[in-house]
């Protein structure tokens, strides 16, 4: 074997260490674009719009109880009730908190009736009339009706205004013809309702949290108070227990000072008297039969009525009766004063008092 000569490795070496290779890469050709940054504008404000528009559509036409969770539950708990019952006689009330709270319908409940609690809080005859003239849109139209009356709510003039109470949040698109006739500030709560639509996740933000995860939120801005507790059958559990002397005392003393304004120059107000008689009429026209229940009160609250006041709701419930042919419940002292936490709003335990005694009297044998 012939061994090759180390100059001539050497040589190579050298030749090779010397050598130099230039490489020239030709730069990379980059795919961002100059439009892309407005492209991501465009892109998110086309989203943020379509979002919007979706809430919007969504609440007005699809999912109604997004934006009036307190009627929307409501609605799908009787109509579950009135298909499983359609055999018997059902019957449906309206009225505001107290109602809420203090009628317990499967107490009231017996084999051939059913009673299903549709009260609102803050509902007053304004509110009432509203609510049947949805339920009649909806497709619910009742053989009988039961109305809370109370004659704070036949008050409406200044602060006292119904409408006032009303969240302008959960009216909807129909509503608009009723609050034309019945809003002093309707061109107001237009305006309101038409802002609220255009910006609908900021201004649903807190209602819809309180639907999906109200434990997110503080309880001060939680808004499910009238709707997270409801039973199948409408109830909303008020105070648990019975209050103390003490604690009767302080919620008595703050009723006082409210309700004793009130009842000063009392006046029933023509809004009030105008929604009632156009709810009765509706019912009429339909052949529906209505009830006033005037729910318990406690001797306290009771003694702070004006014989004004007494005068005028009395003469008002007259009339309606020789009108329409009405009937009143007169459940003012159906249940001791210690089930009453503030004089007007039962306890649970007033609920169940008041309950079994609306059954008696409701379907009772003539």
């Amino acid at each position: 074997m012939q061994e090759t000569p180390e100059v001539k490795v050497q040589d190579a070496t050298v030749r090779v260490k010397s050598a130099i290779i230039v490489v020239a890469v030709a730069p990379a050709r980059t795919t961002t674009s100059r439009r892309n940054p407005r492209t991501a504008v465009l892109v998110f404000f086309g989203v943020f719009f379509a979002l919007n528009f979706g809430l919007r559509f969504g609440m007005d036409y699809v999912f109604p109880t997004l934006r009036d969770p307190e009627y929307g539950r409501r609605l799908s708990r009787l109509n579950a009730r009135l298909r499983e019952n359609s055999e018997r006689e059902f019957f449906v009330m309206l009225g505001s908190s107290r109602t809420a709270m203090g009628l317990r319908p499967t107490i009231a409940n017996d084999e051939d009736h059913v009673l299903f609690n549709f009260a609102q809080v803050g509902s007053g005859p304004v509110m009432q009339l509203l609510t049947l003239r949805r339920l009649l849109q909806d497709g619910v139209t009742p053989k009988h009706i039961l109305l809370e009356y109370w004659p704070p709510f036949l008050r409406e003039d200044g602060t006292y205004a119904e409408e006032a109470r009303i969240d302008k949040h959960r009216l909807r698109n129909a509503d608009e013809p009723f609050i034309r006739d019945y809003f002093e500030q309707t061109q107001h709560t237009l305006d309101t309702m038409k802002h609220v639509r255009v910006w609908p996740w900021y201004e649903h933000r807190l209602r819809l949290l309180s639907q999906i995860q109200p434990n997110w939120l503080t309880y001060d801005r939680r808004q499910d108070g009238s709707w997270a507790k409801l039973d199948d059958w409408g109830w909303l559990p008020g105070y648990e227990r019975d209050p103390t002397p003490e604690e009767r005392a302080v919620r008595h003393q703050q009723a006082h000072n409210f309700y004793s304004l009130v009842f000063r120059d009392y006046q029933l107000h023509p809004t009030a008297e105008r929604a009632t008689r156009e709810l009765l009429t509706i019912c009429r026209d339909r052949g529906i039969s209505v009830s006033f229940v005037w729910l318990p009160e406690s001797s306290e609250f009771r003694s702070w009525y004006t014989n004004r006041t007494k005068q005028q709701s009395e003469a008002f419930l007259t009339r309606l009766h020789d009108e329409f042919g009405t009937r009143l419940i007169d459940a003012r002292e159906w249940v001791p004063d210690v089930h009453l936490a503030d004089g007007f709003h039962l306890t649970q335990p007033g609920a169940i008092i008041f309950s079994q005694k609306l059954r008696a009297e409701l379907w009772r044998q003539p």
